[in-house]
């Protein structure tokens, strides 16, 4: 399903649509177009917001308040810590009455997919990695009697144009992490301090970050130039594992 025309077709097919975002930054894992195919296809749609542990409370209700102005529900749960698991299970079998339906799991890369589904089916059927696009094709997955979960591939050819930060987080390559970085040292709100490096001396200057996360890792070739490479990978690893926080709201559209 890595076409617009193909996911259509998928949604065409199921009768309930779930979204998946990361709370870190849900407007970027957010494709608006789905909500226009649910509508026109007369589909259930749910925007589900994982990681949830990752963001303080106050967020949660800023990220409520945006879905909500666009005509969105919205559901916070955490596959790790299971909060908000069992109510959503619960609020997928409310929607099977008389026959069994299709919930369909659709999200970006890396979105967590594969470990919302598990989670729901209260064992590890469908494949994880904190590397994006592990999961190929559509996996069916029985919930319960009433209910089979789609858990798709993650979208990567959907959008016809892809910001960097957007590069940065669903693509396999690290040469865009910089944006990445760059955002993390402007919203000054996550953990990036856990990593020993003073964030004032950096001054919002991304490759300044890059060179004192090299020094202080010792990721350093033999004449003495730094592994800005491994640093990228490092920083990417990091945030797909949920190791590392920071929240915005915008979506860089």
């Amino acid at each position: 399903m890595n076409s617009d025309n193909g996911l259509k077709k998928t949604i065409r097919d199921c009768d309930f649509v779930i979204e998946l975002v990361d709370a870190r930054c849900p407007l970027i894992y957010h494709y608006p177009s789905l909500t226009t195919y649910c509508k026109n296809f007369e589909k259930e749609f749910l925007v589900v917001v994982t990681k949830c542990e990752l963001i303080p409370d106050y967020f949660k209700k800023k990220i409520a308040k945006k879905f909500n102005e666009e005509g969105i529900n919205t559901m916070f749960v955490s596959s790790k810590v299971k909060e908000g698991i069992l109510r959503l299970a619960s609020f997928l079998k409310s929607k099977a009455t008389d026959q069994q339906i299709k919930v369909l799991i659709f999200g970006l890369p890396n979105a967590g997919k594969s470990t919302l589904a598990n989670a729901l089916i209260r064992r590890h059927s469908a494949g994880t990695s904190p590397i994006p696009g592990h999961t190929k094709g559509i996996q069916y997955l029985k919930m319960s009697k009433k209910v089979m979960l789609w858990d798709t591939k993650g979208a990567t050819q959907i959008k016809k144009k892809y910001s960097d930060i957007e590069q940065a987080l669903f693509s396999k390559k690290h040469e865009k992490v910089y944006f990445l970085i760059q955002k993390l040292l402007e919203v000054n709100n996550g953990n990036l301090r856990t990593y020993g490096i003073d964030i004032n001396e950096c001054k919002k200057d991304a490759d300044l970050f890059m060179d004192l996360f090299a020094k202080q890792k010792k990721f350093i070739f033999k004449n003495n130039i730094y592994d800005i490479k491994r640093v990228k990978e490092k920083i990417i690893s990091d945030w797909n594992k949920g190791k590392l926080t920071g929240w915005w709201i915008d979506s860089y559209e």
